[in-house]
């Protein structure tokens, strides 16, 4: 076929769009030969998830095509020249070429780690001397991916031969000329930078691997949503898979901890809705009645709340795992402990299978929604999640009012309680499942315009009246959440991401009482009684399980955590990072405890010194042993689970 002549822009967005046509379609050969790991679905949905790609694939063709656009889009004459053309074309073979076969090479590869290729991976194959071997010895097994490579690469070439750059746009004044190209330039430098970002705005966070989990029926699913090269681009700064430990062999794991959570033959559905209530910042001693202070110190910051929690039951001391809300929210809805600097939405198990209380729930029939008040993708918490269950999630967007808006976050907390209340009420059937984040009492602490604060101990700017003016926003709630017919039929649950981190260098900041956050269960008609439980310690990702239990939930799963009240006769703590290092909390001490170099760093008596002001020289060391033994099993076994993707019981557990 004869090339056709055209203008240098024209050539330039056609060759690109080939580029990422060949990208886009390489996923059918990625879902058709690894679909009974993916598990087969049905066109008409493949085509879904093929669709939900096309962000992805235009957003990493572009990142690899930045430079040539640049250079073809610059506005003087010399990027006709026959040897400036050579140098274009070379380029545009170069990036494209390594894009299309790094996404092909993930067709086998993808069997070996169950997840599109990261940036680790390539680092990983980069520190083997041998890895050119490596990759022509993969050419005998696997010679029909590196033939179809050089098939497809040898499409894209033929395809961007068919038009040649001949001219450029061209004005009768040699002035309007250069401002006409340069003003295409800027354009092209825009809307490329919009690709990029996978987003035509400049609100909200760019384009990340987690967005994949929206509109998938099945983790997995993420795979074929996702091309590679995005993957690898979006990784750069991710976290690696977490190390496997080697504490103990499997049989004394498999003694240490439980093998899968089986509730008891007497358990019966409850047939309860759930509505949870995740308060950011929320920790335990704004409210006075569940207070872990000891020197009779109250705030009177929530007493909404705090009134809420005497016809509750309460454990008293309940510890989140991070200080991060990505972490909290991984923890609450997926039951992980703390990995730090493991951050779950940009690892690679992203697309495993968990048994995740919300996944579990809308199994089992509930309808379920989670309800964030921030702009899109905010800190991933949204993704979060979606990938661990929930079918819909309802955001700034959703919400739909700017002038809610709080300026810096999302909609404000008291716009939120209204929007929750009745949107459950419209858009879900019973049973449901529905989480509220709220945002408002996150720095910069922004509450509404001419909010009444006559009756706040705190009027100027700051956490505590943000605090006052959340626990207003929640007694509304409770008053529009009346009014519904779900109501009577809902268990309540109140707790938090992590604790306050505004109060640095004062006792609420301390390394103990911080972590601490309320678990309330309310609920109307009395069916849990009110009791406030201080005999045992419920670490966050422990409250799935526990949830699980009071529903009445009795199919059998798996879970880092725990159901405390399901008394399987095991020692219980709760561990967190601090500082580095991990931090186990028994009912009588903390012990501080480094598991790189399995050392005790710092032991406390938590009853007597809550604030941690004085490690002991003389503690009981059967107990701190059995502490730190127990933070062993948890974390060998939940690397070894994560990175076999073993968190669900249909592992055949």
């Amino acid at each position: 076929m004869q090339r056709i002549n055209c203008n240098v822009y024209t050539a330039t967005i056609y060759q690109i769009a080939m580029a990422f046509l060949l990208l886009w379609i390489t996923r059918i050969g990625f879902y058709y030969y690894n679909r009974t790991l993916i598990d087969p679905t049905s066109s008409s949905h493949l085509w879904r998830l093929m669709s939900n790609g096309i962000p992805f694939d235009a957003s990493a063709t572009v990142y690899f095509n930045a430079l040539f656009l640049f250079m073809r889009f610059l506005p003087w004459p010399f990027v006709l020249r026959k040897g400036y053309i050579i140098a274009t074309d070379t380029i545009f073979y170069m990036c494209n070429s390594a894009m299309l076969m790094l996404n092909l090479a993930d067709i086998p590869f993808f069997a070996f780690q169950g997840s599109r290729m990261r940036f680790s991976s390539l680092r990983d194959m980069a520190t083997d001397s041998n890895i050119a071997g490596i990759i022509l010895s993969y050419a005998v097994e696997y010679w029909w991916a590196y033939l179809g490579g050089i098939a497809i690469i040898a499409l894209l070439a033929w395809l961007y031969r068919r038009l040649k750059p001949a001219s450029q746009l061209t004005l009768s004044r040699r002035w309007s000329t250069c401002a006409a190209r340069t003003a295409i330039l800027l354009a092209m430098s825009l809307t490329a930078f919009m690709l990029m970002r996978g987003t035509f705005s400049f609100r909200g966070t760019p384009l990340s691997i987690s967005h994949a989990a929206a509109g998938i029926e099945r983790n997995a699913e993420i795979n074929v949503v996702l091309n590679t090269p995005f993957c690898i681009l979006r990784s750069t700064s991710g976290t690696d898979k977490i190390p496997l430990r080697h504490y103990y062999n499997p049989e004394q794991l498999a003694a240490m901890r439980p093998q899968a959570i089986i509730p008891a033959d007497s358990i019966s559905p409850t047939g309860k809705n759930l509505m949870m209530i995740v308060i950011e910042s929320g920790g335990e001693y704004l409210i006075d009645n569940l207070s872990p202070l000891t020197d009779g110190t109250r705030l009177g910051l929530m007493p909404f709340v705090d009134s809420l929690s005497r016809h509750s039951l309460s454990v008293l001391h309940t510890f989140a795992t991070g200080r991060r809300s990505n972490e909290g929210i991984a923890s609450l809805l997926g039951s992980f402990p703390n990995y730090e600097p493991f951050i779950f939405m940009r690892s690679p198990y992203t697309v495993n299978d968990f048994d995740a209380f919300p996944r579990l729930l809308r199994d089992a029939g509930y309808s379920s929604t989670f309800y964030y008040g921030c702009n899109p993708g905010s800190y991933n918490i949204e993704q979060i999640a979606m990938t661990l269950g929930f079918e819909r999630s309802a955001n700034r967007n959703d919400y739909g009012i700017n002038s809610d808006f709080d300026g810096q976050w999302g909609v404000f907390d008291h716009c939120m309680a209204r929007y929750v209340a009745h949107d459950i009420t419209r858009s879900m059937t019973e049973p449901f499942e529905a989480v509220w984040f709220t945002l408002s009492s996150h720095s910069p602490f922004t509450i509404p315009e001419g909010w009444d604060t006559s009756g706040f101990r705190h009027k100027d700017t700051g956490m505590a009246r943000s605090v006052e003016y959340t626990d207003q926003s929640l007694r509304m709630f409770f008053d529009f959440a009346r009014q519904q017919p779900w109501y009577n039929n809902t268990m309540f649950v109140i707790t938090a991401d992590h604790g306050n981190r505004e109060w640095i260098g004062t006792k609420f900041d301390t390394a103990y009482l911080q972590y601490h956050i309320p678990f309330i269960v309310y609920t109307p008609d009395g069916s849990i009684k009110p009791a406030k439980i201080d005999d045992r310690i419920m670490s966050q990702f422990d409250i799935g399980p526990t949830v699980l239990g009071l529903l009445g939930y009795n199919r059998r799963y798996i879970s880092m955590g725990s159901d405390i009240f399901a008394g399987d006769g095991r020692p219980h703590y709760a561990v967190n990072k601090f500082a580095g290092a991990y931090q186990i909390m028994g009912t009588s001490y903390l012990v501080r405890w480094d598991a790189d170099t399995d050392r005790i760093q710092e032991v406390y008596d938590i009853k007597a010194d809550p604030e941690l002001t004085s490690p002991l020289s003389d503690f009981d060391p059967c107990e701190v042993s059995a502490m730190i033994s127990y933070a062993k099993a948890l974390l060998q076994d939940f690397a070894a689970r994560i990175n076999t993707n073993n968190l669900s019981i249909s592992a055949g557990q």
